[in-house]
């Protein structure tokens, strides 16, 4: 399989089969194409690999090293390597043990998407994306504030799909779509019920018990419902949902707001200035990428040596992330207490942009 992100950058995957490969094409199946090994940007190479406690030394989990170097590893501690030294340089390697936890796979794989689109003036920004009324609207956000619950409302209303999770902004303040498919938790089904009409039977009888679960109708201990509650989630396409097209074309920003949670107020709206955006934005992304920047720091001290790209490239996100948003006028951050609260949060978003 070979992807082709955006014409940004481009993956190989070579070597023994894995399930992985169809998870990921599952998630970014829309940017498959035929090319040859060589045009790679990444070479990702599925071999067996998995850690031996006696052979190696535990950083902190998903991080640790061996004498082959520094390393994550899963649940089951199997092994995904990368040739550190040459990100940015030019086509590296990483190898990966093809049972490696597939839902993990792509997080590093993400890892390393966006730190080779920092070069081009172009980075990854954790945030909900989507076209309403006509405007482009950007909801920056942690992980659990609701960011998720939020595009589902508006894609309710017919709003255009951008963006669940990542998406791609430039320096110039434009955005690109990334097709993945929506993560949607037990909470998501819970708020908009609807969603289990696209699902099998085998999911609505799972959710249907759930629900009837938390209500205290069966007499599950609380470790058996958060473990069902855990299991009441599903990965699909919001093309197939609502029935939308994907459209890989660059839309100009035209609103942004910073979602945030505040255990002790009610729910708020305020403008924001583009110093706090660009400072709570940045941090965003790094604590979303903390494992990578846990994984870099281990190699740093174990290898006595740095990465000079990664190195001139994290330390220019703040200035590239400031000028994407300079020319944006409409800044604002809304304050919630739950992820509970995305028509509030709707009304608020359709207030400032004139819907209301």
């Amino acid at each position: 399989m070979y992807l082709n992100i955006l014409n940004l950058v481009r993956i190989c995957f070579v070597g023994k089969e894995s399930n992985i490969n169809e998870y990921v094409e599952d998630e970014y199946g829309l940017f498959k194409v035929d090319q040859a090994e060589k045009d790679a940007d990444i070479t990702i190479e599925f071999i067996n690999d998995i850690s031996a406690d006696s052979q190696s030394i535990r950083v902190r989990p998903p991080v640790a090293c061996d004498e082959e170097g520094v390393f994550f590893h899963d649940h089951n501690y199997r092994v995904l390597r990368i040739d550190t030294e040459k990100i940015g340089i030019t086509n590296f390697r990483v190898t990966c043990d093809a049972d490696f936890n597939k839902h993990f796979f792509v997080i590093i794989m993400e890892y390393l998407i966006h730190h080779l689109i920092l070069e081009s003036g172009h980075y990854f920004c954790h945030a909900s994306a989507f076209i309403y009324d006509g405007k482009t609207i950007l909801c920056p956000a942690w992980r659990h504030v609701g960011k998720t619950n939020i595009l589902l409302a508006f894609m309710k209303e017919g709003a255009q799909y951008l963006g669940d999770d990542w998406v791609i902004i430039n320096k110039d303040g434009l955005i690109i779509s990334m097709p993945k498919r929506l993560n949607l938790l037990f909470y998501n089904f819970r708020e908009y019920p609807e969603l289990c009409n696209h699902l099998d039977e085998d999911f609505k009888s799972l959710f249907n018990f759930v629900n009837k679960a938390e209500t205290g109708l069966y007499d599950l201990d609380n470790s058996t419902l958060s473990m069902l509650t855990e299991k009441a989630r599903l990965r699909i396409s919001p093309f197939e949902i609502f029935k939308q097209v994907y459209n890989n074309k660059m839309v100009e920003i035209d609103y942004i707001f910073l979602l945030r949670r505040k255990f002790h107020s009610k729910p708020n709206i305020n403008k924001i200035s583009l110093d706090d955006l660009t400072i709570a934005t940045k941090s965003i992304i790094e604590f979303e990428q903390s494992h990578f920047h846990l994984y870099y720091l281990a190699y740093k001290a174990h290898n006595c040596s740095v990465n000079k790209y990664l190195e001139e490239s994290q330390s220019e996100l703040s200035s590239l992330i400031e000028n994407s948003f300079s020319s944006i006028h409409n800044l604002y951050e809304i304050t919630i207490t739950s992820q509970h609260e995305s028509l509030i949060v709707k009304e608020f978003i359709e207030k400032a942009i004139g819907c209301k």
